[in-house]
C-alpha cells in the first residue's frame, strides 16, 4: 500500500475514503499522530487519488462526500456518524471505547468510590493479591486479577484510566473485544504474580495492564501494520522513560515496577504471537 497523506480529521477522512469507494478505489485509514494516514491499495490509482484529494482539501464540506458516506452506510446496513462540531466530550469518549474497555473502567471507578468513602480496608481485604504463596491454590482465585482495580489516589486512577481508554479503545476498535479481554487477563495475572514475588501483596493499579497494552500496540504495529494499531514516537519514548524512572525511584512512593515490566513483556509477547501466522511469517 502507498501512503498518500495524513489528514487531521478522522471523520472527514472517512468521508473521503467513502467517496473514493464509490469510484471503485480501495483505501483505508490508519491512526497517525493526532490524525489518520490515508493508504491506497492500488499504486496505479495514485495520480487520480492525489488529484481527488486536492479537490477534497479545497472543499471538504462538498455534499458529494457526505452523500458517498450515506450511500455506503445504506448498503452496509449501518450509519456513518460525522459528528457535529459541538459533539460532546462524553460522546467522543464512548465512540472510542468498546464494551470490555468500558466495563474495566466502570469497575475501577466503583472500587475507587468505595475506597474514597472510607472502605479501603474492605477493598484491600477482598481484592488484594494473595497474602502468601500457600494461598495461590485456594478458592479466592479472583485475586490474580483484582489488584488491577485498586487505586490509591484520584490521580493514580485518572492516569491509568486514560491510558487504558486510549490504548484499549484503539485495540478493541481495530481487533475486537476478545483480544482485549485476553490481554487484560494475561497482563493482570502474570505481572501481578511477578510483583508479588518481588514485594509482597501490597500493590495495586491498572498500570501493569497499561504497559501490557503499550507493549501489544507497539509490537503489533511494527509486525502487522495493516491492522492499524500504532503509537507515535513521542508516546513510545514517554512510556519507556517512565518505566526506567520507576525503577530508579526518582518520584514519590515506590511503583509496582515489576508489574510494569512484566506487563510490557507479556503484551509484546502476545502481540508477536498474534502477528505470526502458521507459516511463521508476519501478517
Amino acid at each position: 500500500m502507498i501512503e498518500i497523506a495524513t489528514l487531521s480529521s478522522p471523520r472527514a477522512a472517512q468521508a473521503f475514503v467513502d467517496y473514493l469507494a464509490t469510484q471503485s478505489i480501495a483505501c483505508q485509514l490508519r491512526p497517525e499522530g493526532q490524525g489518520v494516514m490515508l493508504l491506497l491499495h492500488d499504486p496505479g490509482q495514485e495520480s487520480h487519488v492525489r488529484s481527488e484529494l486536492q479537490k477534497f482539501v479545497e472543499n471538504p464540506s462538498h455534499p458529494r462526500y457526505m452523500a458517498a458516506s450515506w450511500e455506503r452506510s445504506d448498503n452496509a446496513g449501518v450509519r456513518f456518524d460525522y459528528g457535529a462540531p459541538g459533539t460532546g466530550l462524553m460522546r467522543n469518549f464512548l465512540l472510542h471505547a468498546g464494551p470490555v474497555n468500558l466495563i474495566v473502567l466502570a469497575i475501577c471507578a466503583v472500587v475507587f468510590l468505595f475506597s474514597f468513602l472510607g472502605m479501603l480496608g474492605y477493598v484491600r481485604y477482598w481484592l488484594q493479591f494473595f497474602p502468601s504463596i500457600d494461598a495461590l491454590t485456594g478458592w479466592q482465585q479472583w485475586r490474580w486479577l483484582t489488584p488491577a482495580f485498586i487505586h490509591f489516589s484520584f490521580m493514580h486512577l485518572i492516569m491509568n484510566a486514560l491510558w487504558w481508554w486510549y490504548l484499549g479503545g484503539q485495540l478493541e476498535q481495530k481487533e475486537g473485544s476478545r483480544p482485549l479481554l485476553i490481554l487484560f487477563l494475561l497482563t493482570a495475572a502474570l505481572p501481578n504474580f511477578a510483583q508479588f514475588l518481588l514485594s509482597g501483596p501490597n500493590f495495586g493499579g491498572l498500570s501493569g495492564v497499561v504497559y501490557g497494552l503499550f507493549g501489544y500496540v507497539w509490537v503489533r504495529g511494527m509486525m502487522a501494520p495493516t491492522v492499524g494499531l500504532s503509537l507515535t514516537p513521542g508516546l513510545t519514548g514517554f512510556m519507556l522513560i517512565w518505566l526506567v524512572i520507576g525503577f530508579l525511584g526518582w518520584f514519590g512512593p515506590p511503583m509496582a515496577n515489576m508489574a510494569h515490566f512484566g506487563g510490557l513483556l507479556v503484551g509484546a509477547g502476545y502481540a508477536a504471537t498474534r502477528s505470526i501466522n502458521k507459516k511463521g511469517l508476519a501478517e
